[in-house]
């Protein structure tokens, strides 16, 4: 595994953690009527999608333009599918709502987060 994925992988471990930390706290005080049992489940798949996507990104031959487009488009995609999954699961309106709502946080987070390591990677090989 390259010393670049594998930083990653340990990074958004502890920002997943973290998430999980500040989701149980905000969840069991100011949100505690928002909670909803499928969202440890959204943060799971969404740190799976990130991983995806920045190895995709990491491994890629493209020009940077063009390996950037490409993960987001893919990552865009994979969470317009879970919103439809999302959507065709949850009846309640509410529900979707929440859940939708920290999908869309969750993609904000994530994605920050692989912008930022992918900079951080091209500077670092651009340096060498």
């Amino acid at each position: 595994m390259k010393p670049t994925l594998r930083k990653f992988l340990l990074q958004t471990v502890i920002l997943g953690i973290l998430l999980i930390l500040a989701g149980f706290i905000l969840f069991s005080t100011l949100l505690s009527g928002y909670f909803h049992p499928l969202i440890p489940v959204i943060l799971i798949v969404a740190v799976l999608i990130n991983i995806f996507t920045f190895r995709l990104m990491i491994q890629s031959t493209s020009k940077i333009l063009q390996t950037i487009i490409k993960s987001f488009s893919l990552k865009f995609l994979s969470y317009i599918a879970l919103t439809i999954v999302i959507v065709l699961v949850e009846k309640g309106k509410t529900e979707r709502i929440i859940l939708i709502a920290t999908e869309f946080f969750l993609y904000i987070i994530f994605t920050f987060h692989e912008v930022n390591s992918f900079i951080r990677k091209e500077k670092n090989d651009f340096n060498k």
